[in-house]
């Protein structure tokens, strides 16, 4: 007598999910976004007076709303990818010191969205709360991209995000863009302004790099089908 077999299940792996790739794909394109439309302070003499006038441009709410979005998505990501099973324990690790720090970052950059709130107090002086908070946040920013660099590695390296091909993107791109955002904050005390200029116009190639990390991952997260798993008895089998 013949008994027809179930077919076999969808094989489970260690990749993310469409959902989750879609997620970080939506995350670079809003960092991207919220980069492109930052406003800038090519006259200003020394932070005070960019604080001064990056603030008080229009621009400034709509690009910190897209960075504050991208973080968040990003911080979802991460918890996403921490509920998957097979995760291997080096990855699990950096996944665990990365969850509150992209949400530490989260909150961060909402208070970087409001510092127009005390724009006066940076009018003519170092000594404004909004001119310190924007200091700690453009720090807060590098270890953002250093954790974006330690994540895209650990998750290449264990083909849960893309490869390490793709995950030299997030790298080079992360530690970049951190070294510059840790170098804000010490304009006028550290290195001088002019210095700070200089390095300036390889900023976006950074940010770039990241967000060719999260488009190249997410994109084939997002392309990958499932694989069915090939079943030596499926069909019939004899009594």
């Amino acid at each position: 007598m013949a008994r027809v077999t179930a077919p076999s299940a969808v094989t489970t792996t260690n990749r993310i999910g469409r959902r989750t790739a879609a997620l970080l794909l939506a995350s670079g394109l809003l960092f991207l976004a919220g980069v492109i439309i930052h406003p800038h302070a090519p006259d200003a003499h020394d932070m005070a007076e960019v604080a001064h006038t990056q603030t008080g441009q229009a621009d400034w709410w709509p690009a910190h709303l897209l960075l504050l979005s991208s973080y968040v998505l990003f911080a979802v990501v991460l918890f996403e990818i921490s509920r998957q099973d097979g995760v291997p324990s080096r990855a699990r690790r950096v996944l665990d010191l990365a969850r509150p720090i992209a949400l530490f970052c989260v909150f961060a950059m909402l208070v970087h969205l409001l510092l127009p709130l005390g724009r006066d107090s940076v009018a003519n002086s170092r000594h404004g709360w909004a001119f310190w908070a924007k200091d700690l946040v453009e720090g807060v920013d590098g270890v953002w991209a250093l954790c974006v660099a330690a994540v895209a590695w650990s998750l290449g390296r264990a083909a849960i995000v893309g490869h390490r091909g793709t995950a030299l993107l997030g790298v080079i791109g992360g530690i970049g863009f951190a070294f510059f955002s840790l170098l804000v904050p010490l304009t006028g005390v550290v290195v001088s302004m002019q210095f700070t200029r200089s390095v300036l116009p390889v900023v976006p190639v950074f940010g770039l790099l990241i967000v060719a990390w999260t488009t190249v991952a997410g994109g084939v997260g997002l392309a990958r089908v499932p694989h069915v798993a090939a079943d030596d008895h499926a069909g019939t089998t004899a009594a």
